[in-house]
């Protein structure tokens, strides 16, 4: 039977030998070098060998679990940094969506205070523009009329226009045609 280390001191093989004694036994602290030298002046060097390479495969067995209990704890700590900036990030959408909500509320507001502004500014220009209207057309009825010997001048004198713009509309038809080549279509025949 081979003594575990951590057995109770009163029941330990004394079977290995007076050369070696537990770390517990003596209550000191001996390292592995040392008990393996003690065992090794024994008959028992094959065990102490075994125990000794079951020792290192531990030591390498917790050392490998702590690396991978170091980067767990990585790990975790980059999963909470995550957690943390993604609740960050989504308090900031959420900010960003009542900020837009908000801010359309108010351009629509804003835009309804425009529209009645200008439909009342409309109103009050149109109102203008129908008492100057009626006022105007009240004017022109109230005017004096042309008396009618100024009517009767005017109506003569537009006859006379009439008639002179006739006859130098005859007359520049005629020196068109003297000046045109004869035998131009656009020339027309001249008049008899």
């Amino acid at each position: 039977m081979t003594p575990s280390p951590l057995a109770d001191p009163d029941e330990h093989d004394s079977s290995i030998g007076a050369a070696y004694e537990p770390a517990w036994v003596t209550g000191g602290d001996g390292d592995l070098d040392e008990i393996v030298e003690k065992w090794s002046n024994g008959a028992n060097l094959t065990s102490a060998t075994s125990i000794a390479a079951t020792v290192e495969r531990a030591t390498a067995t917790i050392d490998a679990l702590r690396h991978e209990l170091e980067e767990a704890s990585i790990w975790v700590d980059r999963a909470s940094t995550f957690a943390a900036k993604e609740a960050e990030l989504g308090r900031l959408i959420m900010r960003a969506q009542e900020f837009a909500a908000r801010s359309a509320s108010q351009a629509e507001e804003r835009s309804r205070q425009v529209i009645a502004e200008a439909e009342v500014e409309a109103a009050i220009i149109l109102e203008a523009a129908r008492v100057q209207s009626a006022a105007i057309i009240e004017e022109a009825q109230r005017a004096p009329s042309l008396p009618p010997d100024d009517a009767h001048r005017l109506q003569e004198a537009l006859q006379l226009f009439a008639r002179t713009n006739g006859d130098l509309m005859r007359e520049l038809r005629l020196l068109s045609e003297a000046l045109a080549p004869r035998g131009d279509p656009e020339a027309g025949e001249p008049e008899a």
